[in-house]
């Protein structure tokens, strides 16, 4: 695909991000993290300012029943974080790269993972 990569010392969500500052010459709140774990990927880029982006993983296959047991516990903690009756729904948090004066916010673009 010609996609590039950097490689680090440190796991996800630990570590700063200076080597993503240099390499694309901006600051954290300029970049999207895209990543199909919430405690890694999301979370890496929540601390950093990022907005952060979830995706479904393109496959569960060769994962160890460590990985598996993991996500299951994620989906269910952020199931019920995003209980509508809690008071930190994510994506009423604001963020620069969403257009708040068009009446937009995050939860516009969340999808339900049940239609994956």
């Amino acid at each position: 695909l010609g996609v590039g990569f950097l490689r680090h010392s440190s796991k996800k969500p630990g570590g700063s991000c200076d080597a993503l500052v240099r390499r694309f010459a901006c600051e954290p709140s300029q970049m999207v993290m895209i990543g199909d774990r919430y405690m890694t990927d999301v979370v890496y880029g929540n601390r950093h300012g990022m907005l952060t982006i979830r995706c479904a993983p393109f496959t569960d296959a060769g994962e160890s029943a460590a990985i598996g047991a993991a996500k299951w516990i994620e989906e269910k903690a952020v199931g019920w974080w995003r209980k509508p009756s809690g008071e930190f729904c994510p994506g009423e948090k604001s963020h620069a790269l969403i257009d708040a004066g068009a009446g937009k916010n995050a939860r516009g673009f969340v999808k339900d993972p049940g239609v994956w």
